[in-house]
């Protein structure tokens, strides 16, 4: 079981290494370069530099979401951008507690999922379609939200670990889905009239 569990792993770490080539000069390219070495480095990163994995994945997820805004809006809402950044920092290393990171990982991941909503939105506004490439990140957004979640209420339970590579396997679908398109592919957008 533990070989599955690596092989599936691995495979996923693949894979999402492959997103960020494809949305190479867009505007998600950071989002998808830093979702793609969240799970690549994860294991070199604690050993090195001796980090618990949740306090890895909050420093991630951080940058996940501030990847999700433009440089001119990180640059107006700076102050805003490094009280949350320390703040950040502090829960993930200098609380032990992992209630206060458990917590911040689904107020970080809400906020993530909360702002690409808010920008399918804003596309549906001004295309009058609604791109998939949104629908389809919003989806993965709420499996990961869901795959931690249940993490947490079913650490002994074995539906764990079968959910677990069910999740991961429709995130590796996810993964080759972004691999091919992107956010600007015509192909993805449903006109609504």
């Amino acid at each position: 079981m533990p070989y599955l569990y690596a092989l599936v792993v691995f495979i996923s770490a693949t894979i999402w290494l492959l997103p960020p080539v494809r949305q190479y000069k867009t505007k998600f390219f950071y989002f998808f370069l830093l979702l793609g070495l969240a799970d690549a480095l994860p294991w070199m990163v604690i050993r090195v530099f001796y980090f618990k994995i949740l306090s890895y994945y909050l420093v991630v997820s951080c940058l996940l979401l501030f990847s999700l805004f433009d440089k001119e809006t990180l640059k107006q809402k700076f102050l805003l951008v490094i009280l949350l950044f320390i703040t950040v920092i502090v829960i993930a290393y200098g609380f032990t507690n992992p209630g206060y990171h458990r917590l911040l990982f689904f107020v970080l991941h809400g906020l993530i999922l909360l702002r690409i909503t808010h920008l399918m939105g804003l596309e549906l506004l001004r295309t009058r379609s609604l791109n998939l490439f949104f629908v389809v990140l919003v989806f993965y957004e709420l499996l990961t939200l869901a795959k931690f979640f249940e993490i947490l209420v079913k650490v002994a339970d074995l539906s764990v670990l079968t959910n677990f590579y069910i999740v991961t396997g429709v995130q590796i679908a996810i993964g080759i889905f972004f691999t091919i398109f992107r956010e600007d592919n015509r192909r993805l957008s449903v006109k609504l009239e």
